[in-house]
């Protein structure tokens, strides 16, 4: 039988990619991290991607390679954002191929308190991290990531 491995990463581990300070983005980016996750506010109209690093095992005891099973995001999405795309890459550095292991295509999930479980079933032999694109649709559009996760047998 094979070993069974569940990682997680904290929400507050998050990383917005448009910010005004590294994309000159001025999207009204709002981030409070606290003990429960992190909550994200933007201004109507815009949308971002929010990324999560995951600690990824690559190699098991004897030199079986790691299979990625399934993809969590606990969020609580308000009805004024949506969340319109899940995507998994298996990252190689800044100058590097960052290939896509996993894209749950179009999305449109609104209005919900949930663990989100998509089946992403690929090998991996480095880093990987889930990225999540959110719609800010209108005044008090809000998300809170309470965490992320992926599981791995071997």
């Amino acid at each position: 039988m094979a070993d069974l491995y569940h990682f997680w990463t904290h929400g507050v581990s998050i990383i917005p990619e448009k910010t005004k300070e590294f994309t000159g983005d001025h999207n009204g980016l709002f981030l409070q991290r606290a003990a429960w996750g992190a909550r994200v506010r933007q201004n109507p109209g815009t949308d971002n991607w929010f990324h999560f690093a995951i600690p990824t095992p690559t190699i098991l005891d004897g030199g079986s390679s790691v299979w990625t099973g399934d993809v969590w995001i606990r969020v609580k999405v308000n009805n004024g954002a949506t969340v319109t795309g899940v995507r998994v890459h298996q990252t190689g550095g800044l100058n590097a191929a960052s290939p896509v292991l996993f894209d749950a295509g179009p999305l449109n999930i609104t209005g919900q308190d949930t663990q989100l479980t998509f089946h992403t079933p690929q090998s991996t032999t480095g880093p990987y991290v889930v990225s999540t694109h959110v719609q800010f649709e209108n005044e008090g559009a809000e998300i809170v990531f309470g965490g992320v996760g992926g599981g791995f047998t071997g």
